[in-house]
């Protein structure tokens, strides 16, 4: 088996933050899309970028199995990141769970 590409380490290392930036702008968006709805995008948006952020940090841990020296640093340090970041877009969707967006 041969250790995966240090490219694919880094776009697991890039992920997460994107993916917490992507939410919160359409955080300040969707909920005034939401309101009146039954599907709640705040709620269900940022739990997917959660998903796709702890694939992403999966990847970086995976790269850095093999990996020695400042490279392996790097993708272990963009692993417990993704962590971080998950647990904010976690955060966030609960918020979007627990308000509708209707609030003034």
């Amino acid at each position: 088996m041969t250790a995966p590409r240090l490219w694919m380490g880094v776009c697991g290392l890039l992920a997460a933050p994107v993916l917490w930036i992507a939410s919160v702008q359409l955080g300040q968006v969707l909920p005034y899309a939401d309101c009146g709805h039954a599907w709640r995008g705040s709620f269900w948006l940022p739990c997917l970028a959660a998903i796709l952020a702890v694939a992403g940090g999966w990847l970086a841990w995976r790269s850095a199995a093999g990996r020695r020296g400042a490279a392996g640093f790097v993708l272990r340090v963009g692993a417990g990141l993704a962590v971080v970041f998950t647990l904010a877009l976690l955060l966030q969707g609960l918020a979007g769970w627990m308000l509708t967006g209707c609030e003034r």
